[in-house]
């Protein structure tokens, strides 16, 4: 617990020509990135938390799959790993370096500040949306703007190196492609189980849902569950019927085939 609080804790001033300080300093960094190794590796959870993104290059027309993508849900856990505070504010520095049609055209920037509980800076991030960018509104922008500029201050925290978030630099993205019922579960504690989607228990599936990265991707989770629950029924269904049917076999052994099941005069029901 006391290597985790070293993530956080403000930093002493490093004289690189003091060979203990400097690896005093060098060893507290190791740990630091070999903690927030484990945890990435332990707590989250691929398509939700961070993806790898199939994209097309504008020039050679060729794809390609970029280096793991951070996403909202897991710069949040991070957030709250580190138990850090977010402050957003208009980034007045980056709209005075924009083109001024560009403004005209509607385009919203924030910075997001990172500070731990005492209140002092931890880090800080920029981003920037155009309403033109997808026919976004004033609202929606906002928020991707926010969500911008907060998972930019979280890369900065050092984790640049495991993930990436400057995806428009690269090419054309393309969405990544959302799982189906027959798909098998690659990522969380049921990865190495071979099992489909579909398979998972409820609980997971509902949680899957609830922290989804887009809403495309709830409602698709959402399409999961009803399968399985559609399945449930139909193997409830045939159950009942081959025990109805096993049940009038053993009755009329017993009393003699003219035997009647009080389910056989039974009124047909009607969808």
């Amino acid at each position: 617990m006391n290597e985790k609080k070293e993530i956080i804790k403000k930093e002493e001033k490093l004289d690189v020509f003091d060979p203990k300080t400097f690896q005093k300093f060098l060893d507290q960094e190791k740990i630091r990135r070999q903690l927030l190794k484990e945890y990435i590796s332990d707590q989250l959870i691929e398509s939700i938390d961070f993806g790898k993104i199939e994209m097309k290059n504008k020039k050679t027309g060729k794809t390609f799959v970029t280096k793991p993508v951070l996403f909202k849900a897991g710069a949040e856990k991070f957030i709250s790993l580190l138990r850090l505070k977010t402050e957003w504010i208009k980034d007045e520095e980056t709209l005075l370096m924009i083109p001024k049609y560009m403004i005209e055209d509607g385009i919203i920037c924030y910075k997001c500040i990172l500070r731990n509980q005492e209140g002092e800076f931890i880090s800080e991030g920029r981003g920037a949306c155009s309403l033109k960018e997808k026919d976004y509104s004033a609202n929606n922008a906002i928020k991707i703007t926010k969500k911008r500029a907060m998972v930019d201050a979280v890369l900065n925290l050092g984790l640049s190196d495991s993930f990436t978030q400057d995806l428009e630099e690269m090419g054309e993205v393309k969405e990544p492609k959302l799982p189906e019922a027959d798909d098998i579960v690659t990522f969380g504690k049921y990865g190495d189980q071979n099992m489909k989607f579909v398979e998972l228990p409820m609980h997971y599936l509902k949680w899957l849902r609830d922290n989804s990265n887009t809403e495309e991707a709830a409602i698709n989770m959402q399409k999961i569950m009803d399968k399985q629950e559609e399945i449930l029924r139909n193997a409830k269904a045939e159950m009942d019927k081959k025990h109805n049917e096993e049940m009038k076999k053993e009755n009329q052994e017993r009393f003699g085939e003219e035997f009647k099941s009080p389910i056989d005069d039974a009124p047909e029901l009607k969808e």
